[in-house]
C-alpha cells in the first residue's frame, strides 16, 4: 500500500526539484559563456562584438542562477533544520512518556497518579493548565483528583456529570473554545477555551483531562495542535487509572463479604490478633461480640434468598451506624457477625 506524502515532504520535494533544475540551468548558461569565449578565437574579428555580449548575458545569467541556487539552498537548510528540531522535540516527548508510564507503574492511588501526571505535563505543556477529573465509586459521577496552573477565570469543576460532556459521550477529544464558535459542553461556563480528553482503557472510561490556555485568541489552532500530546498524556494516564481502579477493587474483594460491604472473616482473625496484641502492650481491654440472627433460616424458606440477603444487609448497616469509627465488624459466616471493639488504657495518675 502507497503512502501519502505530507505536505512537509511534498514541499521539500519541490525545493529539490527546482535545485535540480537551477544547477542545470547554471550548467547550461556556464556552457554557453564556454562556447562563445572560445569562439573568438576561431571566428572573424568582426563577431567577436556579438560573442562578447553573448558571453555578458551568459555570466549574468549564471549570477542569477547562482543567487537563486543560494535562495533555494537556504530554504531548504531552513527546513531541515526545522525538521531536527521537530525530531528533536519528538525525541523529548518521547523521552518524557516513557518516564512517566514508569514512574504511573508505582503509582498506588489516584493521588499518586495525579501527582505523576502534573510534573510532566508542567514539563511537555509549560504555560498551559490541567485538571484530572477520575469515576467515583458508583460511576454516576467524576470528581475532581487534581487541578493545576489554571488560568485566570477558568474554575475546575469539583464534580461532573458524564451526560454534561461532549468528549465523555462520545469518547473522543472536544475542545471548547467560545471564542471560536465552537459547540462547548454544558459544564463549561468560561471564555477560556479547552480541550477535553477522555481516558479510556479496557473498554471503559476511568477518567478526564481538561486542558487549558490562558490566551483567547488562536486559542483553537493552539489546542488542535498540542491534542496529540495531550492524547499521549490521556492514553498513559488511562492505563494507570484503570490499574488503581483494578487494585482497590481486589483489595476490598479480598477483605470485604462482597454482599453486606462488611470484613470477612480473614481480616477478622488478624484485626483480633492485632487488638489483642495492642491490649496486651497497653492494658486495654479488647470486646468480642458475636450476633448470630434467629429464625435466619425459616426466613430463606417463606420468603426466599433475596428478602433474607435485604435482612443481612440491613442489620449490617444498622450495626455500622450504631458503633465507632474505630469498631470492626465482620460477617463471620451465613447469618453470623462479629463485633471488635478495643478501649482505651486505663489512665495512670503519679501522685
Amino acid at each position: 500500500m502507497a503512502t501519502v506524502p505530507s505536505p512537509e515532504q511534498r514541499r521539500l520535494l519541490n525545493d529539490d526539484r527546482l535545485l535540480d533544475r537551477t544547477h542545470l540551468g547554471a550548467m547550461v548558461a556556464q556552457a554557453v559563456v564556454l562556447i562563445a569565449v572560445l569562439m573568438t578565437l576561431f571566428v572573424h574579428d568582426r563577431l567577436h562584438d556579438q560573442l562578447a555580449a553573448i558571453a555578458v548575458f551568459g555570466l549574468i545569467g549564471v549570477f542569477a542562477l547562482q543567487m537563486l541556487l543560494r535562495r533555494v539552498a537556504m530554504s531548504i537548510r531552513q527546513r531541515q533544520q526545522q525538521q531536527f528540531r521537530q525530531t528533536r522535540d519528538s525525541r523529548e516527548q518521547i523521552q518524557e512518556l516513557f518516564a512517566m508510564t514508569d514512574m504511573l507503574q508505582a503509582a498506588e492511588t489516584y493521588e499518586d497518579a495525579g501527582a505523576v501526571l502534573m510534573a510532566t505535563a508542567r514539563r511537555l505543556l509549560p504555560g498551559y493548565g490541567a485538571a484530572l477529573l477520575v469515576f467515583n465509586n458508583s460511576r454516576d459521577r467524576l470528581d475532581l483528583a487534581r487541578a493545576w496552573d489554571m488560568p485566570e477565570g477558568f474554575d475546575a469543576p469539583e464534580t461532573l456529570s458524564p451526560s454534561n460532556c461532549w468528549a465523555l459521550k462520545r469518547g473522543k477529544p472536544h475542545i471548547n473554545a467560545p471564542g471560536d464558535a465552537t459547540l462547548c459542553c454544558a459544564h463549561h461556563g468560561s471564555n477560556i477555551a479547552s480541550v477535553e480528553l477522555p481516558m479510556m482503557a479496557c473498554g471503559q472510561l476511568h477518567g478526564l483531562l481538561i486542558i487549558t490556555h490562558p490566551e483567547i485568541d488562536g486559542a483553537f489552532d493552539r489546542l488542535m495542535d498540542m491534542r496529540r500530546l495531550g492524547r499521549a498524556l490521556a492514553d498513559s494516564m488511562s492505563l494507570a487509572l484503570s490499574n488503581i481502579s483494578l487494585r482497590e477493587k481486589l483489595r476490598t474483594q479480598s477483605l470485604r463479604d462482597p454482599l453486606t460491604g462488611l470484613y470477612n472473616r480473614r481480616y477478622m482473625e488478624d484485626a483480633l490478633e492485632r487488638f489483642v496484641s495492642l491490649g496486651s502492650r497497653t492494658g486495654a481491654s479488647t470486646a468480642v461480640v458475636m450476633l448470630d440472627l434467629d429464625n435466619f433460616k425459616k426466613l430463606n424458606d417463606e420468603h426466599g434468598h433475596a428478602k433474607g440477603d435485604a435482612v443481612l444487609r440491613d442489620v449490617a448497616a444498622q450495626i455500622v451506624g450504631a458503633l465507632r469509627p474505630t469498631d470492626v465488624v465482620c460477617r463471620y459466616g451465613g447469618e453470623e457477625l462479629v463485633v471488635l471493639s478495643g478501649q482505651s488504657a486505663p489512665c495512670l495518675t503519679h501522685h
